[in-house]
C-alpha cells in the first residue's frame, strides 16, 4: 500500500512539473531554446552564409570572423560605413550568436584608390577562371582591398595557379603601388605522392 501511494504522490509530482514547465513564460521562443544548444561550427556556417549573401558584400571589401561560445568576432575592411554597419546587423540575427564584437575599418575615401581598384578588378576578373557571371561579391574567389594604394588579395580560389595569376595580374597593374600583399587560400591543394 504504501508503495502505491509513493508511486501517486511522484507521478503527481512529475505531473505539476510538466504543466509548471509547460505554462512558464517564453522567455526567447523556440529559436532561442535550440540556439542555446548551436555549436561554434554551425553559428560560423551561418555567419558565413549570411555575409556572402549580403548584397552589400562587394570584392572590393574583405571580411573576416571567427566564433567562440557564440560571440562572433569580425575584422576586416569595408569601403563605406554603411556596410559595416549592415554586416554586424545581418550576424546579429544569426540564430545562435550571443553578441557580435566589431573590428572592421572602413577604408578612407580616395579617387586613387577607387581608380586602382577599378582596374585590378578588370585584371583579375577580366581571366575566364575569375569571371563573375551573376556572382554575389561575397561568393567571389578574389577580394581587392585597396588602401591608400596598398593591394591586398584576400579570398578563396581553386588551385595554386589560380592564385599565382591572381597575384601575378594585380602586381602588374596600373599605378605603381608596391608589393600585393597575399592573403588568398588554395581550396584544394593536391596531395603529394
Amino acid at each position: 500500500m504504501r508503495y502505491g501511494i509513493l508511486k501517486q504522490v511522484l507521478l503527481a509530482a512529475g505531473l505539476v512539473a510538466i504543466a509548471g514547465a509547460a505554462n512558464a513564460p517564453d522567455k526567447g521562443g523556440v529559436g532561442q531554446t535550440q540556439a542555446a544548444f548551436r555549436s561554434d561550427a554551425d553559428i560560423a556556417g551561418q555567419v558565413w552564409n549570411a555575409l556572402a549573401t549580403d548584397p552589400q558584400y562587394t570584392i572590393w571589401d574583405a571580411v573576416g570572423f571567427h566564433v567562440f561560445n557564440g560571440q562572433v568576432y569580425l575584422d576586416g575592411a569595408v569601403t563605406q560605413r554603411y556596410k559595416k554597419d549592415g554586416m554586424e546587423r545581418v550576424v546579429r540575427m544569426v540564430p545562435g550568436v550571443t553578441g557580435v564584437s566589431d573590428s572592421i575599418r572602413i577604408l578612407p575615401a580616395s579617387g586613387l584608390d577607387d581608380r586602382l581598384r577599378v582596374q585590378l578588378a578588370w585584371a583579375i576578373y577580366g581571366v575566364p577562371a575569375f569571371r563573375l557571371n551573376g556572382i554575389p561579391g561575397g561568393f567571389a574567389p578574389v577580394h581587392i582591398v585597396v588602401e591608400n594604394l596598398h593591394v591586398t588579395l584576400s579570398g578563396v580560389v581553386t588551385t595554386d595557379i589560380d592564385k599565382a595569376m591572381a597575384l601575378l595580374r594585380a602586381s602588374t597593374t596600373g599605378v605603381s603601388f608596391g608589393r600585393v600583399i597575399d592573403n588568398l587560400q588554395v581550396e584544394h591543394r593536391a596531395k603529394k605522392l
